[in-house]
């Protein structure tokens, strides 16, 4: 079973369900900080054409997070030390059609 953040994750995720402030909270502080980095992040690659001009970013930020989600917390599953790599790979050649 995954240590840390991916323990807590499913029950921090169900409270929020039930507790709107909650919902927001996490939101505000986690949520919409990570996912405009992770924006500015993809517009840059866009930029320099690793990504192409009509990348739906909001999409690909969906994609990006998705599988971490699913593995540790569905799945919990361990990450292995090259499952980043591997994942990377393969959402850039998902990302680049």
């Amino acid at each position: 079973m995954p240590d840390g953040f991916a323990t807590i994750l499913p029950d921090l995720t169900a409270e929020a369900v039930r507790t709107p402030a909650l919902a927001e909270a996490i939101a505000a502080t986690i949520g919409e900080p990570r996912r405009a980095l992770g924006a500015i992040t993809l517009r840059r690659a866009v930029e320099r054409g690793e990504l192409p001009a009509d990348l739906d970013v909001e999409i690909a930020l969906d994609l990006v997070a998705a599988p971490v989600y699913w593995r540790l917390s569905v799945r919990r599953a361990a990450v292995e030390p090259d499952y980043l790599e591997r994942l990377v790979d393969h959402l850039m050649r998902a990302l680049q059609c």
